[in-house]
């Protein structure tokens, strides 16, 4: 199953294809020669989005935890729009939803 992803303000489309769920360990993406891997872990009946941004000397950059959403798809999208943003030095985007304690 592809999913095309095109970032508002970019020329380029991802083509992102979904391992089935818990197996995207390995999904490595690049934006404009940087490596990230999105992920997506279930949390009960939601899905977290979070990402990995590599650096050059092998270190990680971590976002932390993006936000809280109905399925899948919708986690992994979001977390490579952030990981594009943080690249090109954009303010993250804002999760479509809030958690409240």
């Amino acid at each position: 199953m592809g999913l095309s992803l095109t970032a508002s303000g970019c020329s380029r489309a991802f083509e992102l294809h979904r391992p089935p769920f818990g197996e995207d360990s390995i999904m490595i993406l690049y934006h404009r020669g940087a490596a990230f891997r999105p992920a997506v872990s279930r949390v009960g009946t939601t899905f977290v989005a979070t990402v990995s941004i590599f650096k050059e000397d092998g270190h990680a950059t971590s976002l932390g935890k993006l936000g809280v959403f109905a399925n899948e798809e919708g986690a992994r999208v979001f977390a490579v729009r952030c990981a594009t943003a943080f690249i090109d030095g954009d303010d993250l985007p804002l999760p479509p939803f809030q958690l409240t304690a």
